[in-house]
């Protein structure tokens, strides 16, 4: 019995010093560089519909990893993190696509599609991609909490005036509401300011 025991270790003790391309650890710091691009085929949808996206795995160096991730994890979520719906894609090529469907028991509101990788979740969740969808049920009344526009219209949050010495486009409608369906005219011109 002790000389098959023996002969065991012995193996092992062969195969470990045979191997020293064995990695462990060190892929936490693969994951560390992936980036998810991630982009759906639009940004509304009915209960009952699929989500049709495609991701692509970018590392910062703009290196070929000797280690990537091979699979891809995609959830639709509320915004208060619950899961609604999910599941596995694969990656070939540091690509992939794949088809979600929202179940048609979904009531209305903001929901984000979160898009992470194997390795991705030994790091934060905020490195994780999220995507914001609008999901309408026409069948119920209710709406998911927490989906209230932002306050601020977004012409107010562009800066009034360009950085000096740049080129940049001035547009002026002499509005700021419209209605649905209204015709928009607008007035472009070219301020090139420089120093």
């Amino acid at each position: 019995m002790k000389r098959t025991d023996r002969y065991f270790f012995l193996i092992l003790l062969l195969m470990i010093l045979a191997s020293p391309g064995l990695k462990s650890q060190d892929l936490a710091l693969e994951a560390a560089r992936e980036r998810l691009v991630v982009l759906t085929d639009r940004t509304m949808y009915i209960s009952g519909e699929s989500v049709r996206f495609a991701v692509s795995l970018v590392h910062p160096e703009n290196s070929v990893p000797e280690v990537f991730s091979r699979i891809v994890y995609c959830e639709l979520i509320t915004g208060e993190g619950n899961k609604i719906a999910g599941g596995k894609y694969v990656l070939q090529n540091f690509s992939g696509k794949g088809c979600l469907t929202i179940p048609e028991e979904t009531i209305s509101g903001i929901c984000f599609l979160k898009v992470y990788t194997h390795f991705m979740r030994n790091t934060s969740t905020s490195d994780y991609t999220y995507i914001p969808l609008k999901i309408i049920n026409p069948f119920k009344d209710e709406v998911l909490p927490g989906n209230e526009a932002p306050l601020t219209p977004l012409w107010e949050s562009i800066p009034p005036e360009p950085a000096s010495g740049k080129e940049s486009l001035i547009l002026l409608s002499g509005k700021t509401n419209f209605s649905p369906r209204e015709e928009i005219r607008l007035d472009i011109s070219v301020n090139a300011e420089n120093e």
